[in-house]
């Protein structure tokens, strides 16, 4: 890297030279009683001029920078010695710093805290317990006007490369059971995971579905049912995850598997009458029955009852009990009838959820960032095999925590909500 070479002089005609020194001593005298690391005043003690400056926020959206990443980065490629930063902690871990690179750059870092929901693309380690990274929202960089072209086209666009993703998460509704005194309703929050390209994930034809079912699902009036199937394994539990994050606008009600059965229930019923507006969300809806997917498919279209087109091509008899015309979010873990396959209706949107074809598998796995030759893929491969091999080359300690945060992309959708479940309410529910 060809990074500036120290300052041997200042150019007088610089705007923010200071050469009378009574000028220096009066704005060195000014307020420090902030707390703050005081970087101007130090950058014109050091530099005797006043510093341009700019400020770095990392390159992509909900990201916060990674301290200890920037920290190794000007110890390695900018041969800093970081022992002479100016550093303030809270207990062991860092709140702010500044480190004088002694060639006219100066680095502001104020405000860092440990977080630990977060997505990791860039495969850091943790930073403190519980999978903490250190991070802060900005980076401000002081530096003499010479260094303006290498500072704002080379070193703003490296530090803003360092960060990790602050998980987004949005409140919904699980349904539970008191094994005696019949269901209610527990409010959990679900994390938003990290998809870094949804064309990668599930082929280049599902990211027009997909702002479909935004687009459909965000209008007050529709009441249809979106359907995703497909074999286990290709990301339908995962996708709704992302997609329940795409909706904070909407009231969202999630079913478990061991109680999607209990719909057609008069006590059922009366408990979500009050949220006849919410969104129905339900994984492994071949539980609707106990007999074959297709009877599964007849039960749910039986409970939804907005859409007389459905049941008039279909032949399915309307039940007394349905879901007040509300939309639903349906997954099954299967392929669905040929029938609903040509059926083409405002109504209902679907999608089979299948293998990634060997290129698409290819890249998704290099993106990911796995070691993997791309020449020993011989095969279309799910979702949930291309995220253990990843898994695999990691190298976590498989601790019970650890096992958790790399839950494969279909997993179910109900061991979140029993992670934010208290124990206490846990168990009063029936969450498998």
């Amino acid at each position: 890297m060809n990074s500036p070479q120290p300052v041997s002089f200042m150019p007088t005609s610089y705007t923010g030279y200071i050469e009378d020194p009574s000028i220096l001593h009066s704005l060195l005298r000014t307020d420090l009683s902030n707390q703050q690391i005081p970087a101007t005043h130090l950058f014109l003690s050091h530099y005797h001029a006043y510093p341009c400056t700019v400020v770095i926020q990392p390159s992509i959206s909900s990201g916060r920078l990674h301290v200890p990443s920037i920290r190794r980065y000007l110890e390695m490629d900018h041969k800093h010695n970081s022992s002479q930063d100016i550093v303030k902690r809270e207990y062991r871990h860092i709140t702010d710093f500044l480190a004088n690179l002694g060639n006219g750059i100066m680095l502001d870092c104020q405000n860092c805290r440990l977080i630990n929901a977060v997505d990791n693309p860039n495969k850091y380690k943790p930073d403190g317990d519980h999978n903490h990274f250190l991070t802060v929202d900005k980076v401000r960089i002081h530096y003499l006007p010479q260094h303006d072209n290498y500072v704002n086209e080379e070193l703003a666009s490296k530090l803003s490369s360092f960060y990790v993703l602050q998980s987004t998460s949005t409140a919904i509704q699980v349904v539970c059971k008191y094994p005696t005194q019949g269901y209610y309703l527990r409010g959990i929050s679900v994390k938003k995971p990290f998809i870094c390209d949804i064309s990668l994930n599930y082929g280049k034809d599902f990211t027009v579905i997909h702002h479909h079912i935004i687009k459909q699902l965000a209008k007050p009036d529709w009441k249809g049912i979106v359907l995703l199937y497909g074999i286990p394994g290709t990301g339908k539990t995962y996708y709704i995850r992302y997609l329940i994050n795409e909706l904070q606008e909407k009231n969202l009600i999630y079913f478990p598997s061991d109680i999607i059965r209990a719909l057609s229930s008069s006590e059922f019923l009366q408990i979500i009458k009050p949220y006849s507006r919410s969104i129905i969300i339900m994984d492994d809806a071949e539980n609707l029955s106990g007999d074959h997917p297709d009877q599964a498919l007849t039960n749910l279209l039986n409970l939804y009852s907005s859409t007389y087109f459905v049941y008039s091509i279909l032949s399915f008899r309307s039940s007394r009990n349905h879901l007040s015309h509300q939309p639903i979010i349906a997954a099954f873990n299967t392929y669905l009838p040929q029938a609903l396959l040509h059926l083409r209706t405002s109504s209902i949107i679907q999608y089979c959820f299948d293998r990634l074809d060997i290129n698409h598998s290819q890249i998704l796995l290099k993106k990911l960032g796995s070691q993997r030759e791309t020449e020993t893929i011989k095969q279309p491969m799910t979702l949930d095999e291309i995220y253990a091999q990843i898994t695999r080359e990691t190298k976590f300690e498989h601790t019970r925590d650890s096992k958790k945060q790399l839950n494969t992309p279909d997993e179910m959708i109900q061991l979140l909500a029993e992670q934010e479940l208290s124990l206490s309410d846990k168990d009063n529910c029936t969450l498998s």
